[in-house]
């Protein structure tokens, strides 16, 4: 049987606040029933008593905080009275946020305050976390190795209750099967100190010898408090001990401790990564400045020389400018990759995701890359998906590079009189491809591994001359990895090439 919805009564005089709320508590999950002021507040509660209350404090009539008032203390006719009302959470919803309003609330019995306009999102947390509170090991795997099938099961039924996966092994050679087995994936290890076979202290060395594990909080339960017996416990690696007889709570408390604490580092080892990224990223960005950009750049000024020069043949003036406009040219695609790279690796950047027609972008991309295929006499033709559109979740912006990057290389690498084809095709899984394929000359077996390596950067020039920086590809794979999306390519050299993208499609 599925669980009952919970309800939140939403009271404002705004129709459109009202449901603005309501839409958002809705998709989370909530029944939403409403109120347009305090007295119908109060109606509604001698009906059916919500689990929540989202409550407007400006409001004509009864404002917020006299109906918050009424809702913890009036009394009602005999039979009408809701018990619960007294402990309803109230989150008031205000305009005009101040330190004397929020002491006003909360004397009246105000649970919480949010301010106007708040972002999309922040009041359904709010609700969340009052009404769905996390367990304490929501989602965590928990190993107890212990040889008394009392003492598991005692800990078992804490751990669960808490949200863990609990695994479970009587000895210790069982717990150490368990740990080769699970390794990483184990979040904290409650072990016995005295059993049969490998005790305790022996299982904790164990462990701690393998540098993958020795982050895994690690608590031992003992009957004994000798304090050479603890200290033995901790140079062995274990990160805390309850002697025995333990209290749930005291339990609970030490291993939220430590949970926390591991989180910690591993979020402070996610920093260090990020980190080491960015810089990563820099020394890239320095090595491509000062070496790509230097050799047009030099190419230029060598030219505006020779045409500077009184000595040079008028004949030659041409051909000098056309080598000017050309290294312009290479100098400013150089520039909008490099501006392509930086957006694309930026770790903070943030991404305007939403519903956006796969169809519609490929057709804008096409209609914007028709006049490049037509210089070099190529066809470039694009074919629907049948039976409607195809939506995903990406950042139309990104989207848009992301075909122009694939359609304008296709059309670099392929001779004229060739094909370059666009293809949008719906999976029936979930899925949505969009492929790129080209009748040009392909790539070599040799050049195919570092296609997507900003490192390797593999380029070649293209069938009129064209040069490339070689980021291109690896630029598309990041982007497409932003929209949690994959890359595929296949090319044989003189059989042309073909770049199939993959989407999660969107309902």
């Amino acid at each position: 049987m599925s669980k009952q919805k919970q309800t939140v009564l939403v009271v404002d005089d705004s129709a459109i606040w009202r449901r603005g709320i309501g839409d958002e508590l809705s998709k989370g999950g909530f029944n939403v029933v409403f109120a347009q002021d305090g007295q119908s507040a109060l109606e509604a509660v001698k009906q059916a008593t919500p689990d929540l209350i989202t409550l407007d404090v400006n409001m004509p009539g009864l404002d917020g905080f006299e109906t918050c008032i009424l809702l913890r203390t009036r009394l009602a006719p005999p039979g009408e009275v809701l018990t619960r009302q007294a402990s309803i959470p109230i989150i008031m919803v205000t305009a005009d946020d101040t330190l004397k309003g929020r002491e006003r609330g909360f004397e009246v019995g105000a649970t919480e305050f949010i301010v106007k306009p708040f972002p999309a999102g922040e009041l359904l947390n709010r609700v969340n976390r009052l009404l769905r509170p996390t367990r304490l090991l929501e989602g965590e795997t928990v190993l107890i190795v212990d040889d008394s099938e009392i003492a598991r099961t005692v800990l078992r039924g804490v751990l669960t209750n808490q949200g863990a996966t609990v695994l479970e092994a009587e000895d210790g050679l069982g717990g150490l099967a368990m740990v080769n087995e699970y390794g990483p994936s184990l979040t904290l290890i409650i072990v016995d100190y005295l059993m049969p076979g490998i005790n305790g202290l022996t299982f904790a060395e164990k462990i701690r010898e393998n540098p993958g594990l020795k982050d895994i909080p690690l608590v031992m339960l003992s009957g004994v408090s000798e304090r050479d017996v603890i200290l033995r416990m901790f140079k062995a690696g274990i990160t805390d001990y309850l002697v025995k007889p333990f209290l749930k709570e005291e339990l609970l408390a030490r291993l939220e401790i430590h949970l926390r604490a591991s989180q910690m580092g591993k979020e402070l080892r996610r920093k260090v990564d990020e980190l080491e990224t960015l810089h990563r990223i820099k020394d890239e960005f320095l090595a491509v400045t000062s070496h790509d950009v230097r050799t047009p750049l030099q190419s230029i000024l060598g030219y505006c020389e020779l045409l500077a020069n009184p000595k040079t043949q008028e004949n030659k003036k041409g051909e000098f400018l056309n080598y000017i406009r050309d290294s312009g040219k290479h100098l400013a695609h150089l520039l909008d990759e490099l501006a392509g790279l930086s957006h694309s690796l930026d770790l903070n950047n943030a991404q305007n995701l939403s519903k956006v027609s796969l169809t519609d972008m490929a057709s804008r991309s096409v209609e914007g890359m028709h006049q490049l295929a037509k210089l070099k006499h190529l066809r470039l033709e694009l074919e629907f998906p049948e039976g409607g559109d195809a939506l995903v979740k990406a950042d139309p912006n990104i989207l848009l590079r992301i075909f122009n990057n694939l359609i304008s290389n296709s059309i670099k690498f392929t001779p004229s009189g060739g094909l370059v084809a666009v293809k949008v095709t719906p999976m029936g899984d979930g899925h949505i491809c969009a492929s790129v394929t080209d009748t040009g000359i392909g790539f070599p077996e040799s050049l195919l591994n570092g296609l997507f390596d900003k490192k390797t950067r593999a380029s070649r020039l293209g069938t009129q001359g064209e040069r490339g920086t070689g980021l291109g590809l690896s630029i598309v794979k990041t982007l497409m990895e932003k929209l949690n999306g994959s890359i595929q390519l296949e090319s044989r050299e003189g059989h042309g090439t073909t770049v199939t993208l993959t989407f999660k499609s969107t309902p």
